[in-house]
């Protein structure tokens, strides 16, 4: 038997600084090569691999040498073939039984020993601590002073419009030669709108800040005369959760980008949860109602809840409870005049038994105090009037 394979030892390879490889103990049959290069093998400077004199790296050496040592048993075994010792790879010390660095190396080291020095590594300091990653914090722009904080991007509402011209055929001409055009670097998408007792008017979405309001009658003036051209911030925003995850990313593949009540969607998958079977959806017409959104995404697959959110959010402050009970009775489901979509009225989450304030949610964009308060006026007598708006999640924001 070759005493490569053998599987006993010297008498000197219980030591962990041998004097040679031959005393190094074998391990499952196999050679281990030697520990170390010689002394000085790298006087010019630090070793190749980067571990300088320390002894390191044993895990990956230990990869390396099973690999190239199953290739050697497999192409028939026998005495492994020879590397000179000026080519010792350095990566091979730190093996079980090897010598510690400024030994005496060997002739008898396999040639797969090599294999390690090929592979870069992290270089050390002299104590054996990491230094700086190999991959660079980012740094603040050139002229930037170090010492001051990153600010943080101020995000932005994305806008949409509502465009009415004078003629109606003007209105259902738009979106078949302006949906898709470019204004500003940016993809308009305009859709006739057949939602309000109008019929003259267009939704326009993806129109930049920087485009004034002029900029855009003359873009729009190409099939007909605008009439009127009303900007708005789009918060409002919808939640659909689904019964499967796989439900979820369906809907957002499949109906990301689709129509619903004369707007286009955008839907993303929201990641802030373990389940991942929720979505949210941005681009809800104003007058969208949480059912009208269920029945849209339904065809993704099994949903177990649905809302919207965002928008104009009013507190009304009565000046007794009986007041505040009064309206959420007599206007819960009730509609603005003028006005095509149902507000919902109830308490406060955080409000208390005696409470006098409510809560009111579904109002159309532009609304102002004077009209709810003249709404919910013969509930009782009102203290005061606050309109809010809800942030909009920075997935949909500019």
């Amino acid at each position: 038997m070759s005493p490569h394979l053998a599987g006993g030892s010297s008498s000197s390879s219980g030591s962990r600084h041998g004097a040679h490889a031959s005393s190094v103990p074998l391990r499952r049959g196999l050679p281990l090569p030697p520990a170390c290069p010689p002394s000085g093998a790298f006087a010019g400077g630090p070793a190749p691999c980067g571990w300088g004199c320390q002894c390191r790296g044993r895990s990956a050496a230990k990869a390396l040498l099973s690999v190239a040592a199953l290739t050697w048993l497999s192409a028939g075994g026998g005495q492994p073939p020879v590397a000179p010792s000026s080519v010792v790879s350095p990566g091979a010390r730190g093996l079980g039984g090897a010598r510690a660095c400024g030994g005496t190396a060997s002739s008898a080291a396999p040639a797969f020993a090599v294999a390690r020095a090929k592979v870069p590594c992290r270089p050390r300091s002299a104590k054996g601590r990491r230094r700086e990653p190999l991959v660079q914090r980012p740094q603040p722009p050139p002229g930037a002073d170090a010492s001051t904080p990153m600010v943080k991007r101020d995000l932005k509402v994305p806008l949409f419009y509502q465009v009415s011209f004078a003629e109606e055929q003007d209105a259902r001409r738009a979106p078949e030669e302006l949906d898709g055009s470019v204004l500003g670097g940016s993809t308009l998408r305009v859709v006739y709108n057949t939602r309000g007792w109008r019929k003259t008017f267009v939704n326009v979405q993806g129109v930049p800040r920087g485009i004034s309001e002029e900029e855009l009658r003359d873009h729009f003036a190409l099939v007909g005369k605008p009439n009127k051209v009303v900007r708005f911030e789009d918060t409002l925003y919808g939640e659909v959760r689904f019964k499967k995850a796989d439900d979820a990313w369906n809907a957002r593949v499949t109906l990301d980008g689709s129509v619903l009540f004369n707007k286009v969607l955008r839907v993303e998958l929201d990641c802030s949860t373990d389940f991942m079977n929720k979505v949210l959806v941005h681009g809800i017409n104003p007058g969208v109602a949480w059912q009208e959104l269920k029945d849209h995404f339904k065809q993704a697959g099994e949903i177990t809840f649905a809302a919207i959110h965002g928008g104009p959010t009013a507190r009304v402050l009565f000046q007794t409870r009986d007041a505040a009970v009064r309206a959420m009775k007599r206007r819960n489901r009730s509609k603005l005049r003028g006005t095509t979509n149902a507000i919902h009225v109830a308490l406060p989450f955080e409000g208390t038994e005696d409470s006098a304030e409510v809560r009111v949610r579904g109002l159309p964009l532009g609304v102002t105090a004077e009209a709810i308060e003249k709404h919910f006026a013969e509930c009782g007598s009102i203290a005061s009037v606050r309109i809010e708006v809800e942030p909009l999640p920075p997935e949909f924001c500019e």
